[in-house]
Order: C-alpha cells, then structure tokens, then sequence
C-alpha cells in the first residue's frame, strides 16, 4: 500500500516586484536580491555569532553598498541610519534593529515575516515574538537605499502549499499547490533543484488561473520555487523562498501482514485473532493493513477473509 509523506517546508512565500525601473546587475540581480542571496549562502555559518553587524555589512557589501563610516555594534548602526520605528509595510532587503542587549542586534529583512541573521549560526527564521517585543526600527546599512526594494503590501504574495512527496518501485513524484494574495500575476514561474546535485531537475510556466502541479521526481532532497511574475514588469524580479520536501521510498506494504514480515500467514491470522477477542486497538498503519475486506473497521469478517485465503494457498 502506498503512502503519501508529508514534507516540511522552511518557508512558504515568494513576492513580486512592481519596481518598473530597477538597476539591475550583470547577472540579473538588483541589489535587494544580490544581498538577500548573499546572506542565505552563508546559512549555516558560526562565524558570526556576536557579530551581527558585520554580517549585515558583507551582505549590503556584496551588493556593492558600502557605507561612508563604521559602525561597531548594531546600535552604532540603528544610530546612524534608521529610517523608521513603524513594523507597517518594512521594504524586503531592510536592516532590522532590536534592542536585545546594550550592543543591540541586527538582521536583513526578506519578506513573509522572516529574517536572515547571524545568531550562533547564520539562519533565516520567523521573527518570533521576543524579536518583535525588542524591535525598535528598520533602516539601511550605510543608509543607501538598495535598488529593487520591495514593499510587500504593494504586491501579490505567493504562498506554496505544503507539498506531498512520495514514490514506489515504479515511480515517485510531489503534488505543489500555491495561491496568490492578489491580481497582478500574469503568469506563475515553478522551479523545483535537486539539493544533493544542486541541479535544476524542473522549470516550467504556468497560467495565472493554475494553482497546482504534479511532477515526477525520483528518489532525493529537493527545494520548490513558485514565482508571481507581472509581465507588465519587464525588469521586475520575483523573490522566493524555498520549500524544501523530500522524496522517499515507501515500503510496498502487503494487506494481512500485520506483523510487518513480509509474509501473509498464519501468525498474522493469530494476531488478528486475539485484537478482536481481546478488543485491541491497532495503531493507524497496522489497522489499514489489518482491514483486509476494505470496509473500514477490523473484524470477524478480517479473521475470515484471512484465513479463507490462506487455506486455498
């Protein structure tokens, strides 16, 4: 009997940018995406516990965003270069400023309520609740405004689905879904990377009115991408986090073997024996296993089935 197995996502929001003119690097970046990319790829990295600042700085760096002065802590930097106080509508690629200790903290801002940092590890997470009780402002890294900055309300947001991994001897696949907050999409962008090759194993376009599609993936560790993409846009980029899932073998489970050996016979017709006399419950996988005749409950009928069959082996 197949399963399906449930895949966990790490992030599940992709934004489109309605910027109509943005400067736009040599390989397509704007700089609000060269920084935030920049950052994801040192995820995982300890080298910027307690130096939080600095990891905000090489990320505004990479961009080619430097700024005119030093700033020692994160404080120094919320001191010189906060822009405002308000949580409304924060521009994705933002500095965010908490008062966590007296040297402060700081994290670059990448939409959907999620941050990327340097804490023990670099990690991008959901700004929880103690982040936001110590908030105190947003801004830019030497106060130069990167170009494609997004403000989110502005624009429709993408939100990938949990999506459902599974495969058998013959096949395996993932069933995406996404909807979108608003009506500027002109069409939808999935892209679906092998993580243990790094290669791009699926990219296709779908209308603005699909909401879902099946893809055939073999056995692996993959990550998900969905794009909103406004045509109107020509120079619009589409940001995305990723929804990581795994595709894995689900073992070819055989009704009536209870016991999970492989094998149909009669210590199973046993066990199913003594759950109904003694009114045993089984767990979930072990019941549907047991259900033989498929009519949702596990019974004397189960107990006949069974054993008919084993006495015509």
């Amino acid at each position: 009997m197949n399963k399906k197995i449930i895949a966990f996502m790490t992030a599940a929001a992709a934004m489109l940018s309605s910027v109509s003119a943005v400067q736009i690097s040599a390989d397509g970046s704007t700089q609000t995406e060269t920084l935030i990319s920049y950052g994801r790829s040192l995820i995982g990295s300890p080298d910027y516990n307690n130096y939080c600042q600095r990891f905000v700085r090489l990320c505004y760096e990479s961009a080619g965003l430097y700024a005119s002065k030093g700033a020692n802590s994160a404080i120094d930097a919320y001191n010189y270069w906060v822009v405002s106080d308000s949580r409304d509508n924060i521009p994705i690629g933002a500095c965010l400023y908490f008062n966590t200790s007296e040297y402060g903290h700081v994290a670059v801002y990448t939409g959907n309520n999620q941050m990327v940092h340097g804490v023990k590890i670099v990690k991008e997470e959901q700004i929880s609740d103690y982040y936001w009780d110590r908030f105190i402002g947003w801004g830019y890294q030497g106060g130069s405004e990167p170009s494609g900055i997004i403000y989110e309300n502005e624009n429709d947001t993408v939100y990938p689905s949990v999506p459902y991994a599974y495969t058998n001897a013959e096949n395996g696949g993932a069933d995406i879904s996404w909807y979108s907050d608003g009506d500027n999409t002109s069409h939808y962008d999935l892209s679906i990377y092998n993580t243990d090759t790094g290669e791009n194993v699926f990219s296709e376009a779908f209308s603005a009115d699909t909401y879902s599609a099946y893809v055939n993936l073999s056995e692996g560790n993959y990550c998900s991408v969905v794009k909103a993409v406004n045509d109107d846009y020509s120079d619009s980029i589409s940001y995305s986090n990723y929804c990581n899932f795994t595709v894995e073998a689900v073992q070819e489970q055989i009704a009536g073997d209870v016991n999970h050996n492989g094998t149909v016979d009669i210590a199973d017709l046993a066990m199913i024996g003594q759950y109904i006399s003694y009114n045993i419950e089984f767990d979930e996988d072990t019941f549907y296993i047991a259900d033989v005749n498929y009519d949702g409950e596990v019974n004397i009928l189960d107990f006949m089935t069974l054993k008919q069959y084993l006495v015509k082996l």
